[in-house]
């Protein structure tokens, strides 16, 4: 007797099954008779947004006087952007 359960998850380095062509062949009937190859998602570079002590002073003058503005202050403070 073997104490081996076999796991409910895929194995490591397989895709499951496109939902989008699950779909369309089960649901739909549509025969998917092409391989379609997933396509890794191009990195946009992040470029920071820095503002200048002006817009920071502009900003400070629409909060209101309480908590809001001194968690702002103190994080404009410490270099927190």
């Amino acid at each position: 007797m073997s104490n081996k359960r076999k796991s409910p998850l895929p194995q490591a380095g397989k895709f499951l099954p496109n939902p989008d062509l699950k779909l369309m062949d089960q649901v739909l009937n549509i025969p998917v008779t092409e391989t379609i190859e997933p396509v890794k998602a191009k990195r946009q570079p992040h470029i920071p947004v820095v503002m200048t002590q002006a817009e920071v002073q502009l900003v400070f003058n629409q909060m209101q006087q309480g908590i809001h503005l001194l968690t702002a202050k103190f994080q404009y403070g410490g270099g927190r952007r």
